[in-house]
């Protein structure tokens, strides 16, 4: 999301003939993530061989490709992080909200980051409320200050459903917010119809990942009943049970998760390739989508398909992550 505001930044001031600019105003200074499959792709897509050890993570690989030093380099030793914290403040999820064992690890990340921040950017689920984020911050109230906004892509014109709170979290003695920026105008100047629909994301030319006769005995033929009309429906959940998902009420494609490796499509009759599940938050994943957004083609190198269905369930939306670094660019100055 960044690099593709650096790309749009450059490409404004070059038509506005103003040609003299660094090309370093996005550096990536380090890369910290619970899952082995994003740390490969993360250190193989940006080159960035810095992991700067904020966390301690088990990755569970001890070494990688480092494309900065064209080797094999070592990754730090880490201890085990339990569980993407998500999961115990989510509706769909645990719901143990701050006492469960892998908060930990956010706490952890706050206490270790805010003596060397200014800004922090948080991005959660909707249930991951203002004061859990201030109570884990030193100083709290009396060092930090919060502007935050519930988003979702479908208000960028996106056909994917994933509402999510994000937080731009700033030490009010370093920077301050201006008060005639305001965070919910930049979201309505940049609202958008949508114009696709569920099925769009079915765009790879491909006859695999078929179902099997399982799937379309059992669970395929209860969404039929239960759940007639859907165009998408999440196999790995069961309508039987009350738990069935699809599409929304306008045609979106619901909020993925790890375990959205089963999106059916009725018209394709096959699932989700997880290149197309990426794709779903606008992660380029092919060189067209790189070149359109600005941003480097994700190295998904031998990370298997089911592995790329569970880096979409916990990824970030691209467009409502950029519009939310954006938004800090322009509402934040220096004290």
């Amino acid at each position: 999301a960044a690099l593709s505001l650096q790309s749009a930044a450059r490409s404004f001031l070059a038509n506005s003939r103003i040609t003299r600019m660094s090309k370093s105003h996005v550096v990536l200074k380090h890369t910290c993530e619970i899952n082995p499959d994003c740390q490969e792709v993360l250190a193989q897509t940006y080159g960035n061989c810095n992991f700067s050890d904020i966390l301690s993570l088990d990755l569970t690989r001890q070494t990688f490709y480092c494309t900065t030093h064209k080797k094999m380099c070592n990754v730090p030793q880490r201890t085990d992080a339990s569980r993407p914290v998500c999961i115990f403040f989510s509706a769909m999820g645990l719901r143990q909200g701050t006492n469960a064992v892998g908060f930990a690890t956010h706490q952890a990340y706050y206490e270790r980051v805010a003596p060397h921040q200014d800004v922090i950017i948080v991005e959660n689920v909707p249930e991951y409320q203002e004061n859990t984020v201030m109570g884990c911050l030193p100083g709290g109230n009396r060092v930090w200050r919060m502007k935050s906004i519930r988003l979702d892509p479908g208000v960028l014109g996106l056909p994917t459903a994933r509402a999510r709170v994000f937080m731009i979290i700033y030490k009010y003695n370093k920077v301050q917010w201006n008060p005639k920026f305001h965070l919910e105008t930049l979201t309505e100047h940049l609202c958008s119809q949508v114009v696709m629909s569920a099925e769009s994301y079915f765009w790879k030319s491909t006859t695999c990942l078929l179902l099997t006769e399982h799937f379309k005995e059992r669970n395929l033929r209860d969404y039929h009943k239960l759940c007639p009309g859907l165009m998408v429906m999440d196999l790995s959940q069961y309508p039987k049970n009350g738990r069935g998902r699809g599409n929304t009420v306008d045609g979106c494609m619901c909020t993925l998760t790890t375990s959205s490796g089963r999106i059916y499509g009725e018209a394709k009759h096959r699932v989700l390739h997880g290149e197309e599940l990426l794709s779903t938050h606008v992660l380029p994943v092919t060189a067209t989508q790189a070149r359109k957004a600005g941003a480097p083609k994700l190295a998904l190198g031998t990370i298997k398909d089911t592995s790329q269905a569970k880096m979409a369930g916990n990824a970030m939306s691209v467009p409502c992550i950029g519009l939310i670094i954006m938004a800090a660019i322009m509402g934040l100055e220096r004290v």
